[in-house]
């Protein structure tokens, strides 16, 4: 487990150090979960993958259209399901990480939205 962790920080301070820090990009999020999506008018998929799909999907809406404290929440539950591949743990952690960087960004920059989107992550976090 501990590797695990140490695995998805190096990853995610080599991704921040690479990325665009103006976009959050859902591209590797959605490719890492694009099995999971059955295809029109099949039900043959889990309840659990169907669950996920919809995080999945709920996410990258959020992000779309630059809710990042909504997909933030939502990437939490996410990465809180039991059986998610190394890569969609990764991806997932990736997301993450480049919606919490673009959050402090703007905040930084003087946006009041984002500012207030994070003093409500770490309010949600102390609970």
């Amino acid at each position: 487990m501990l590797k695990r962790l140490v695995c998805f920080l190096f990853a995610g301070v080599i991704w921040l150090g690479c990325h665009d820090k103006k976009v959050v990009k859902t591209e590797a999020l959605e490719s890492a979960f694009k099995g999971l999506i059955p295809a029109k008018g099949s039900q043959s998929t889990s309840p659990e993958n169907a669950m996920i799909a919809a995080y999945v999907e709920q996410a990258s809406a959020a992000i779309k259209t630059n809710d990042y404290f909504g997909a933030n929440m939502i990437l939490q539950d996410l990465r809180a399901q039991p059986n998610l591949t190394f890569e969609q743990s990764m991806a997932v952690q990736d997301t993450m990480a480049s919606v919490q960087l673009n959050l402090v960004t703007r905040a930084e920059a003087g946006d009041v939205a984002a500012q207030q989107a994070l003093q409500a992550m770490k309010m949600r976090r102390r609970r």
